[in-house]
């Protein structure tokens, strides 16, 4: 039987920010976390160049960290810890995917400057719009359901909006001033490279120098190539699917050469920056439930897949008025592999429309019987003897014991004398009587009636 499990779970996702958030935490613990360099380094640079209403309060978190920088250090380190073991545990996943976001925006705020977007030169390339608010969108992609359904253990069906958003902004943060020329390209490789490995060092400075310094033909390709992953995901299954796994290349590339793989050699690196978290992104959409749910009017029914070509069999009651008797005969057929387990009621085949089912046992109950006379409003059901083939026989032994029961308390005599007595009232020439040939006793059983006929008028 096909698993109905999706292969991107929100169970999974939420394990795998857990997993980062620890990274993050331990990442604080690092010796030059612990010193001033991390108000200085770190959180006053996220508000330089920025309006007013995001420097002030970065630079007064810095402040206030510079008074006591491994205090902060520590706290900040511990929280962090505690939102992934809290991710990681089941019963706890609820909270902590609450906290974590809490935590995730406060920290976009005043560790990040809102990722530089107000500052001008941010693009996705250099890491906008920041890891802390990728986290928060990601966590809330996943949050957790207190259902157990398979619609529920997706990811949120908004994921591919937020990708969307995010590649969509990430082309218009490219057109604006500061990241809109060639010349600003090779800047930001050339800056990712200060302080990278050689290996790392050689290939920003080897790409910085085949970028042209004049135009902006570099910026166009890189704009139509966001724009080509963020609208392909509003497309059909296989251009969405294209379009996530290409950006998911993209963020790769934009890893490496922009953003410094994270920059964990500098001893002051707090995340592993923004394209893994938009990596992650990219995976939650893999999985996450389509994006139309289907229409309950246009499902085909149960019975046209049991069905053998998807007609629809009707099944009619037909009724003969002649001499008052109607018969009306009931056949119950069960699917197959319920066939042996499920008992099946006994319901009588009406003027209805039906779906056949493919028969694996067909069961045929009693014939009913209704007789009702002209002059009256009363009519008697009565079962008929005709049934299944074992009942028959259970129904024949008995006969044949009540009349061998029978057989000594009426004399062969009496019943001889009878018998020839019924056929001489009734004339040859006068109707249909039974015939004259001598018939043995035995055959007149008294539960099995013998022949009879409409007299005529004159055999009375």
């Amino acid at each position: 039987m096909k698993n109905d499990r999706p292969r991107v779970s929100r169970r999974g996702i939420q394990i795998t920010l857990g997993l980062l958030w620890i990274l993050d935490g331990a990442l604080q613990f690092q010796a030059a976390m612990l010193t001033p360099a991390f108000a200085r380094q770190v959180i006053a640079p996220a508000g330089n160049g920025q309006p007013g209403f995001v420097s002030w309060p970065v630079h007064e978190a810095a402040s206030v960290i510079a008074h006591s920088p491994a205090a902060a250090d520590v706290i900040f380190g511990l929280i962090q810890l505690a939102l992934g073991a809290g991710l990681l545990h089941r019963r706890s996943v609820r909270w902590a995917l609450a906290a974590s976001v809490g935590w995730a925006l406060s920290v976009w705020y005043l560790g990040e400057g809102l990722g530089g977007l107000f500052g001008g030169g941010a693009s996705l390339l250099t890491g906008a719009p920041g890891s802390a608010l990728m986290y928060a969108v990601v966590a809330l992609t996943v949050w957790s359901r207190r259902d157990g359904s398979t619609c529920g253990q997706r990811p949120a069906r908004w994921a591919a909006a937020a990708w969307a958003a995010a590649w969509l902004g990430g082309a218009l943060l490219q057109l604006l001033p500061g990241s809109d020329t060639n010349a600003s390209l090779s800047m930001a490789l050339s800056m990712s490279a200060s302080g990278a490995p050689r290996w790392l060092a050689g290939l920003d400075n080897h790409l910085s120098a085949l970028v042209p310094y004049d135009g902006i033909s570099l910026i166009l390709d890189l704009v139509v190539l966001q724009a080509l992953v963020g609208l392909g995901i509003l497309a059909g299954r296989r251009t969405r699917r294209a379009a996530v796994l290409g950006g998911i290349a993209l963020s790769l590339a934009f890893w490496v050469t922009g953003q410094g793989l994270g920059q964990f050699w500098s001893g002051i690196s707090t995340d592993p920056n923004t394209a893994p978290l938009l990596i992650l992104l990219g995976v939650t959409v893999l999985g996450a439930a389509p994006w139309r749910r289907a229409d309950p009017q246009t499902r085909r029914p149960a019975c046209n897949r049991n069905s053998a070509d998807g007609r629809r069999a009707v099944v009619s009651m037909t009724a003969k008025e002649a001499g008052g008797i109607a018969t009306v005969s009931c056949v119950i057929a069960t699917p197959g592999l319920d066939a042996a387990s499920r008992p099946t009621p006994r319901r009588p085949s009406g003027s209805r429309t039906g779906c056949p089912p493919r028969f694996a046992a067909i069961r045929s109950l009693p014939r009913r019987t209704s007789s009702q006379r002209a002059s009256s409003s009363k009519s008697a059901c009565t079962r008929s003897s005709r049934g299944s083939v074992s009942s028959g026989r259970a129904r024949r032994n008995a006969i044949s014991s009540r009349y061998q029961a029978r057989m000594p308390r009426y004399g062969s005599r009496s019943r001889c004398a009878q018998s020839s007595f019924e056929r001489s009232k009734v004339a040859g020439s006068w109707g249909l009587g039974t015939s004259t040939a001598p018939q043995p006793c035995e055959v007149n059983s008294a539960l099995r009636p013998s022949a009879t006929a409409l007299a005529s008028p004159g055999s009375m």
